[in-house]
């Protein structure tokens, strides 16, 4: 292993959480920093590295206790004129304890600065270090957590990404459709070509989406859950009936790729049968409040309120709404008696 890993795995300060090790660095720092204005003010240099080295680790607890009282109050969250008074309240109050440490500490090491009013400025200047610690600290905070929320927003893509390639791949389709195609090639050559034709119809579909942030249109959605559901009717013989209630105006309007097709996937999972057909609509119209309704229901008999297990598969269509169309969009799963229906509703301006 190389000389700078060794010791870059090696080394204590490395090995702490981030917070101390920004603690350490800049308390030390200032504590440095600060000597040649201790000396200033007390004209000895030995004290003002005394007292330099005992402020050290009284900034850090004290800093730290600042931290704990920010969390436990939730500055963060709160609105600027509070969280402003929190922050004064904090420092002021890490300022004072610091000076009724100081005070009596600098008498017992016989620290004097050399004037009264040297004194005063030199503990005044406390909860203005503190307050400006308090900046640092929520300045550094609002950094990470933006940084984590690019990062989560990344690792949401790349989950996309990944579930945009399995849906173009769709191997279980594929390899049950190829054998349906096989089977009929012999027994109806008719129904085997028309597979055929809809099976490529589906795969030319979901092939060209590659970007999983490229925007594709209701059109090409409605297309390619048609090509599926064309595909699986004749696949299931007379078991499955499907309608489409589609307005035509509204086909142009961008959405997110693939995002109906998994809708229709989880309603042919609820069955059918030649003698009891399932039934299964997929509709896209304009609502009355000016939003668009997308919608995929199915005949099929609803579950037990306790289990969730219809919809586990449909989780991610609600992650990807939440980051395309954060407040801005409605994913409801409503089952009754007689219909389960999968509703998507966004602003008609999508």
């Amino acid at each position: 292993m190389p000389d700078s890993a060794h010791s870059a795995q090696s080394s204590p300060l490395l090995r702490l959480p981030t917070f101390w090790q920004l603690q350490l660095i800049g308390w030390f720092g200032w504590a440095v920093v600060s000597i040649p204005l201790k000396q200033t003010a007390t004209g000895s240099l030995d004290a003002a590295i005394i007292f330099s080295a005992y402020q050290l680790p009284l900034s850090l607890a004290l800093s730290a206790g600042l931290r704990w009282f920010y969390q436990r109050t939730q500055a963060m969250t709160r609105r600027p004129v509070m969280f402003s008074l929190l922050v004064l309240a904090g420092s002021a109050a890490a300022g004072l304890l610091d000076v009724l440490v100081s005070v009596p500490v600098n008498q017992l090491l016989q620290i004097r600065p050399q004037a009264p009013v040297v004194a005063i400025g030199m503990y005044a200047f406390r909860p203005l270090i503190y307050l400006i610690w308090s900046l640092a600290y929520f300045l550094i905070k609002t950094a990470q957590n933006a940084r984590e929320q690019s990062f989560r927003a990344a690792i949401t893509d790349e989950r996309h990404r990944l579930e945009l390639m399995l849906y173009q791949l769709n191997p279980n389709f594929l390899a049950r459709s190829l054998s349906d195609i096989s089977h009929e090639i012999s027994e109806n050559p008719a129904v085997a070509r028309s597979m055929t034709v809809r099976l490529a119809a589906f795969y030319k579909n979901t092939l060209r989406l590659t970007d999983p942030n490229q925007a594709t249109t209701i059109g090409d959605e409605l297309d390619l859950v048609r090509a599926y559901l064309d595909i699986e009717v004749l696949r299931r013989r007379g078991a499955l009936k499907v309608n489409f209630s589609v307005d035509d105006s509204l086909r142009k309007l961008s959405v997110p790729p693939i995002m109906l097709l998994p809708l229709a996937e989880q309603a042919v999972k609820a069955g059918g049968t030649p003698a009891a057909p399932l039934a299964i609509s997929v509709t896209a119209e304009r609502t009355a409040d000016a939003q668009v309704l997308l919608e995929v229901a199915h005949s099929g008999q609803p579950v037990p309120v306790r289990s969730s297990a219809p919809f586990f598969e449909v989780e991610d269509v609600r992650d990807r709404l939440e980051q395309l169309y954060p407040g801005h969009y409605r994913f409801t799963l409503h089952q009754d008696s007689f219909t389960t229906r999968a509703t998507i509703r966004l602003p008609l301006h999508t």
